[in-house]
């Protein structure tokens, strides 16, 4: 059986360090002209350039060419609260710092966000936070190999080293949970999003380990994904609902599929905190308002932006690369009437 030619491996800036018998950090100072390198050393970078054809990848190039003080923000909703106060914890650092911001709604769509890095690319702003969509790990590759300045919130992409802020997601859904079965349920279904979402499968960890230390059985008839948005979290509710028995308590592992499922609740004609318990992942203004008002986890929205644009300006800036920072916010539990302790 005959095969076509291989297609040759792509040329990375490490291949071009390693013949040069330098770093990628100095083949990145050569190609961008951001600092001063050796002559002697630039000369080899050269020509190991010119020996194995490396073409340097644009994206990344134009991210870091020259200092424009602007950022990249991508986040995927811009209406939820979390991620606006997110942004807007970033934009107060960077304005606080002399940068501005340029925002864009991905909406969870792998092709927005691949568009957006190319839009920021052209206007050449100098580093991106961004929140992972799923499939995200096939285009931030290239990037990371050309040293381009990222940050990720609320998600990760596991197996680069591409600093993050993030929240204790699992330790925070083990709390809550822990707190459902202390108030007396113990057929808890969870609501979560797709698996290759990192922050969920976190969720689902702590949902598992909660069960696991009250010796409840994990029952997979009460694990439910789908798409984080309020008319899933409709529908999910909707035919989780109808199961028989029936679940006594929901925890909705983000507050668009809380916002969904307590509509189908609603529908169903039960009561929230009587009939049913419910626990919500992300904390909303409207949440405290509702009768019944609902328990949630509150994450630090707007810190998570913050310090995301603070590791971000701090690695622009920077005479070297700097390694990778993982920061781990804590979120806080907020016990309200909708999990109230069963009769």
């Amino acid at each position: 059986m005959q095969h076509g030619p291989r297609r040759p491996a792509k040329v990375t800036i490490h291949d071009v360090a390693r013949v040069a018998g330098t770093s990628p950090s100095t083949v990145s100072r050569v190609l961008t002209g951001r600092a001063n390198v050796r002559a002697q050393k630039r000369e080899a970078v050269l020509r190991a350039i010119d020996e194995l054809g490396y073409a340097p990848n644009l994206l990344a190039r134009g991210l870091k060419t020259r200092l424009t003080y602007t950022l990249g923000l991508l986040i995927n909703d811009i209406q939820s609260p979390f991620f606006s106060g997110a942004a807007k914890g970033a934009q107060d650092y960077a304005v606080r710092q002399g940068y501005g911001i340029l925002l864009c709604d991905t909406g969870e769509e792998l092709s927005l966000q691949k568009a957006s890095l190319e839009m920021l690319r052209a206007k050449k702003v100098d580093g991106v936070i961004f929140v992972p969509t799923s499939g995200a790990e096939d285009l931030l590759p290239p990037l990371w190999e050309e040293e381009a300045n990222l940050v990720q919130i609320d998600r990760q992409i596991e197996g680069l080293p591409i600093s993050s802020v993030v929240v204790n997601d699992e330790e925070a859904s083990y709390q809550a949970v822990s707190h459902l079965i202390a108030n007396g349920y113990r057929d808890i279904a969870i609501l979560a999003f797709e698996e290759s979402v990192t922050t969920h499968n976190r969720r689902l960890q702590g949902y598992q380990r909660a069960l696991d230390e009250a010796g409840i059985s994990l029952s997979r008839t009460l694990v439910w994904r789908g798409k984080t948005s309020s008319e899933e979290g409709y529908r999910l509710t909707r035919d989780l609902l109808r199961c028989k028995p029936r679940p006594d308590a929901l925890f909705a592992t983000s507050s668009r599929l809380g916002v969904g499922a307590l509509r189908a609740i609603r529908d169903a004609g039960l009561v929230i905190g009587r009939d049913i318990g419910v626990v919500v992942f992300d904390d909303i203004p409207a949440f405290s308002l509702l009768q019944p008002s609902i328990s949630a986890i509150r994450q630090p929205a707007y810190e998570i932006g913050w310090k995301a644009a603070e590791l971000l300006i701090r690695a622009i800036e920077a005479e070297e690369p700097l390694p990778p920072t993982q920061i781990v916010l804590p979120a806080e539990l907020v016990i309200r009437e909708s999990s109230a302790p069963r009769v």
